[in-house]
C-alpha cells in the first residue's frame, strides 16, 4: 500500500493503520476497513509514532518536537518541545516515554496536561523502548546494555548488559525482546532481569537458531 515518501514509524489503533513518513514531514492514517489514506501535517522529519489515550504521537526528530494527532478529526492539537533528536515512544498506564538520541536521556509526558513531568538521565546511544506495568526499558547501542526505569520512583533501577548493539526493544508480560544490530533478538527475563534466550538470524542463509545463556542448545 502506497503511503508518501519515506514511510518510517509504524502504530496501530483500533480503527487505523498509522506510518510516520519522514521526508514528507506527514503522518499516513489508513483505514483497516477499507484501505482509505489520508494525510496530516506534523513537524521536521517525523520518526517513532504511538497510539495512546484517544490521539496519535509522533516524535519529530528534526525539530525536538512531540506532535499530539487528535485521532477522530486527525488535527495536531498540540506541538511539546522535549530533549534533542526525540526518537523512540512508548505509552505507560499514565504517560509517555520518550527518547533524546542527542541528550541520552528520556522524557516522561503527562498525556493530560501535555508537559513534561521527568527527564531521565540513562545511558549513551539510546534507541528504542517498550513499557511494561512498572517499568520502562530503553535500549543503548553504545553502552550494549538495556536500562530499567522504574515509574514509581521515574529514576533508572537496572542496566542489563546485552551483545550487538541493541536498538529497538518490545514488551510482552513476562519477557523484554530485544533486537541488535548483529541480526540476533534477544530475550530477557523480567523478573530475573537476566537474559534467557538469543535468537540469531543469518542473513545469509536464513537459518534461525536459538541459544540459551546456559550454554544449552
Amino acid at each position: 500500500m502506497e503511503v508518501s515518501d519515506s514511510p518510517n514509524g509504524l502504530a496501530v489503533s483500533d480503527e487505523a493503520i498509522w506510518v510516520s513518513n519522514g521526508h514528507a514531514d506527514t503522518v499516513s492514517r489508513i483505514d483497516r476497513v477499507d484501505g482509505e489514506v489520508a494525510v496530516t501535517t506534523v513537524g521536521d522529519n517525523p520518526v517513532g509514532l504511538v497510539a495512546g489515550f484517544g490521539a496519535i504521537w509522533v516524535s519529530n526528530s528534526s525539530d525536538d518536537t512531540i506532535s499530539r494527532i487528535d485521532a477522530v478529526t486527525l488535527t495536531v492539537t498540540d506541538t511539546i518541545a522535549v530533549g534533542r533528536r526525540p526518537a523512540g515512544i512508548a505509552v505507560s498506564a499514565d504517560a509517555l516515554w520518550v527518547v533524546a538520541e542527542r541528550d541520552d536521556t528520556v522524557s516522561r509526558i503527562d498525556p493530560t496536561t501535555r508537559q513534561v513531568t521527568d527527564v531521565i538521565d540513562v545511558a549513551r546511544g539510546l534507541s528504542g523502548l517498550a513499557a511494561t506495568d512498572d517499568a520502562v526499558w530503553v535500549a543503548s547501542t553504545d553502552d550494549d546494555s538495556v536500562s530499567q526505569i522504574d515509574l514509581a520512583t521515574r529514576s533508572v533501577t537496572d542496566a542489563i548488559t546485552v551483545d550487538g548493539d541493541p536498538r529497538d526493544v518490545v514488551a510482552t508480560a513476562e519477557a523484554i525482546w530485544v533486537a541488535s544490530d548483529e541480526e540476533t533478538v534477544i530475550r530477557i527475563d523480567t523478573q530475573a532481569r537476566t537474559v534467557t534466550g538469543i535468537v540469531s538470524f543469518d542473513p545469509f542463509d536464513g537459518d534461525v537458531r536459538l541459544g540459551h545463556s546456559d550454554g544449552d542448545p
